[in-house]
């Protein structure tokens, strides 16, 4: 007999001894209250048949005062098997008593002992008798045993007769269910049929559960079809997307297609590195299980679907990817799929570029013509300056001898109310500086044209930073002190010296810390609040950085996108042209650097210049926040 056999007759075995014992002391426990209660029936009526018999003898010899006859009955009472003692008191005094009071297992009974005369009842004294229970409970003792014994016997032949019945009928039959049912090992053994043995003519509720059982196992074999043709199907459509397809559940990578290993050269599933991919799964904390779809649609609502870009710097390739939420094995988990779109941004850089550089060639055609025109209306006075600067310079070096021996001879010699030996600096300074600002007029110019003229070719030179800057600030010192703007230059960073073409990165900081120190014009405060420019200044490993914060008037959030556009100034009613920012932006480009402006309205702008210490550096390292405009 099988394990199953084993248990289930044990089991209904059990249950079967359980409940015919509970009947059979249920029987034993009525039958032998009844009897019992017979008993005592009975002794009640001897004790009524004593007190019919004895008391009226007793109360006569009382009265009479014949302890003999009294003893006499009392002997005779007790003589009787269930009566164990008998006693007679008179006015409270006994008399004469019979038997052993002290048994035990007795019940008492009391009779008033009365006597007639003359039509009066006179009241005698007491009859007392005890009638022992011994020979009942001894009878439902000797009862119990029979009957408990008689019952087992009966319980345990009922038993085996029920557990012959059900293995014939039922247990053999479930065991072959069983059978049949362990040898469906796999899916495609589902055709197999379950076939009860015997003579099925009449049909009972087994056959009722093996034709479900053989229904059932039907349609899981048409439902085990339809999925595998259904999952054959995915993972068909799955493997030949052109999707890459990665889903994760409980920190750990579940499942990836072909086209996801292709794009990402890896070689299986178990190579994938989770923490590479972890920053686009969602995390939806304890993990959640049994959901339905109604449940996943819910979360899809939560967390929304997440689009954007990667690139990969190893593989230069570009990846627009989904995250959403989505089930796998009845867990909730993060799908992500990857679309290669690297064809696609390196054609839309190249369009952005082709675009650039037309508009970018648009505007120096334009500058060109004009600049061209600048250069030669400037060129020609400034050439005449530098000849009478150097005319003057020369002439004022031969003069000084005759006028530091007239001011010996008066020493309280003043011009423009100025002494004489302060004028003398002053003037030498002012002669040497007007030298100076026409050779770098000549120099910008010259920068100017071979810019304009497209030439590839610069001048290039070590630069240093902040004497640049310096330079610039004493050179605009006449519109910084018209304004009554603070310049604040934060020259603590250490910088490289730089490469460069010095005249056109000069020209570079003067429109920068021009058009800063202009935006802080006392007209543009409501108030007496005074104009700031600060300039910082830092480095990376290829880069140098300058930072010109003023605190004017700002930018208007509509034209901030628009600052370098040519002839796009905020400045139209004061006589700005829109050049200057247009030709810093076109300089700073043909040094392979980049500038971008953050600003507020009202609250000041910040432009930060960013140029390569060695020219042919034009990638990036750093991210920087704002509007880039390169």
């Amino acid at each position: 007999m099988h394990t199953i056999t084993h248990k289930l007759n044990r089991t209904l075995l059990f249950y079967v001894f359980i409940f015919s014992t509970f009947v059979t002391m249920l029987a034993t426990s009525l039958q032998l209250y009844l009897d019992y209660k017979k008993d005592i029936e009975y002794l009640d009526t001897l004790s009524t048949q004593i007190s019919k018999s004895h008391v009226k003898g007793l109360s006569t010899a009382a009265w009479n005062m014949d302890v003999l006859q009294i003893q006499v009955l009392l002997d005779g009472l007790v003589a009787i098997p269930e009566v164990t003692y008998a006693s007679v008191l008179f006015q409270g005094e006994k008399i004469s008593e019979s038997g052993n009071e002290n048994n035990k297992n007795t019940i008492k009974h009391k009779r008033n002992l009365k006597y007639e005369r003359r039509n009066e009842i006179i009241h005698i004294g007491e009859f007392d008798f005890h009638i022992s229970k011994d020979h009942a409970i001894q009878s439902l003792i000797n009862q119990f045993f029979v009957v408990l014994f008689i019952n087992f016997i009966r319980t345990f032949l009922v038993a085996g007769f029920i557990l012959f019945v059900v293995d014939f009928l039922i247990t053999k039959h479930l065991v072959n269910i069983t059978q049949s049912l362990k040898k469906i090992e796999s899916f495609e053994l589902l055709d197999n049929e379950i076939v009860l043995e015997g003579n099925r003519s009449k049909r009972n509720e087994l056959d009722v559960v093996v034709s479900s059982i053989n229904e059932l196992l039907k349609n899981l074999k048409e439902l085990w079809e339809s999925y595998r043709i259904s999952e054959n199907n995915f993972f068909q459509l799955v493997d030949h997307s052109s999707q890459g397809i990665l889903i994760s559940t409980d920190g750990k990578i579940d499942f990836c297609n072909k086209q996801f290993l292709r794009m990402f050269d890896i070689k299986s599933l178990q190579d994938i590195d989770y923490e590479q991919f972890s920053p686009y799964f969602i995390n939806y904390g304890k993990e959640i299980y049994n959901v339905d779809i109604q449940t996943l649609n819910k979360k899809n609502e939560e967390y929304r679907k997440v689009r954007n870009e990667i690139h990969l710097k190893d593989t230069n390739q570009d990846f627009l990817f989904y995250t959403s939420a989505a089930i796998w094995n009845n867990k909730f988990g993060t799908l992500l799929m990857f679309v290669d779109i690297t064809e696609a941004v390196e054609l839309k850089k190249r369009l952005k570029e082709q675009q650039a550089k037309l508009i970018q060639k648009d505007k120096m055609n334009t500058l060109g013509v004009m600049v061209t025109g600048i250069t030669h209306e400037v060129n020609n006075p400034n050439n005449l300056i530098k000849i009478n600067a150097e005319v003057i310079q020369n002439s004022w070096n031969e003069v000084l001898p005759i006028l530091d021996e007239y001011y010996a001879k008066h020493p309280d010699q003043e011009l423009q109310n100025i002494p004489y030996d302060e004028m003398r600096g002053l003037l030498t300074a002012a002669m040497e500086d007007t030298a100076s600002a026409s050779k770098r007029i000549e120099k910008i110019i010259s920068g100017l044209s071979t810019f304009i003229r497209g030439e590839e070719t610069l001048e290039m030179s070590k630069c240093e930073l902040p004497k640049i800057i310096v330079e610039t600030i004493k050179m605009l010192q006449p519109q910084i002190k018209k304004r009554r703007v603070h310049i604040v230059f934060d020259n603590s960073v250490e910088l490289p010296a730089f490469e460069a073409n010095s005249s056109l990165i000069n020209q570079v900081f003067v429109n920068l810390i021009l058009n800063a120190v202009e935006a802080c014009d006392p007209r543009n405060f409501q108030n007496d609040q005074q104009g700031e420019v600060k300039i910082e200044t830092s480095v990376t490993e290829d880069y140098v950085y300058v930072i010109i914060k003023d605190n004017g008037i700002g930018i208007k959030e509509k034209d901030i996108n628009k600052v370098f556009d040519l002839f796009q100034s905020s400045k139209s009613t004061i006589g700005g042209t829109g050049i200057g920012l247009s030709i810093v932006y076109a300089l700073i480009k043909l040094h392979h650097g980049e500038i971008w402006v953050e600003s507020e309205e009202g609250f000041g702008s910040t432009f930060t210049v960013k140029l390569p210490i060695k020219q042919g550096k034009s990638e990036s390292k750093d991210n920087k926040e704002g509007i880039s405009l390169g």
